[in-house]
């Protein structure tokens, strides 16, 4: 997050309008139809990204301190952040030709869960596909 530097990210919050219309990342050519929403739906969302990007560093700090010391100051914020990552990437996979990227970020937000958390993610898993 902190490398998004650029002025499509932080003052023209243009970064995911052109991502989505780049022809070599697309899935489909929708410019036309994202050219009307850019204002008023992908700015906000590009800067929503980018503070989640960058608040992603100090959610894992909080996290890591609220385990190790067994102290319950902060809220458990793993839901609010890997809940919105989630559809972040899902996302991108579903508008962009990102191939492994979104399968490996999502296995990777399974190191945030406990094990019971992870078992009833398989269980609902297997009975979706069962």
């Amino acid at each position: 997050g902190l490398l998004k530097s650029g002025v499509t990210w932080k003052t023209d919050g243009t970064a995911i309008y052109y991502s989505l219309v780049n022809p070599y990342n697309r899935h489909l050519d929708v410019g036309h139809l994202l050219a009307p929403l850019q204002p008023y739906v992908l700015r906000p969302f590009t800067w929503l990204v980018l503070v989640w990007e960058v608040g992603f560093g100090g959610f894992v700090g909080v996290l890591w301190l609220r385990e190790v010391t067994g102290r319950r100051w902060f809220p458990d914020l793993r839901w609010p952040f890997l809940g919105f990552g989630v559809l972040m990437h899902l996302s991108i996979w579903a508008m962009m030709y990102v191939v492994w990227f979104t399968p490996l970020v999502l296995a990777a937000y399974t190191a945030f869960l406990r094990p019971a958390e992870a078992e009833r993610l398989v269980g609902r898993v297997r009975a979706a596909a069962g």
